[in-house]
């Protein structure tokens, strides 16, 4: 039985940026801008559906990452300041 353990927001930040090249499925909860409350099944390092232009901004001075929100079938920004849970490997974190 997996228990929830409790990790810093550095520490979920990095494990979400380590799975960028395995394209691991994992969920994330975070905090949209409007204040809401959302998670998201998803995954880093897909390449399907690409345009080629690439963002017109750069996302490491946003703190954010780019997914692939597997629901929803797209591609979203995963704000990492604002994560709160996550759960990689069967494994949930609560981010404090």
């Amino acid at each position: 039985m997996n228990r929830t353990k409790k990790i810093s927001k550095e520490l979920a930040k990095q494990m979400v940026i380590e799975l960028t090249s395995s394209g691991e499925i994992f969920s994330a909860e975070f905090i949209k801008k409007d204040g809401t409350l959302r998670t998201m099944n998803c995954q880093r390092g897909v390449k399907k559906h690409l345009t080629g232009k690439g963002a017109s901004y750069d996302p490491a001075s946003k703190n954010i990452v780019f997914v692939y929100d597997n629901i929803k079938r797209a591609y979203r920004s995963l704000p990492l300041d604002r994560l709160t849970k996550v759960c990689i490997n069967k494994q949930r974190y609560v981010v404090a």
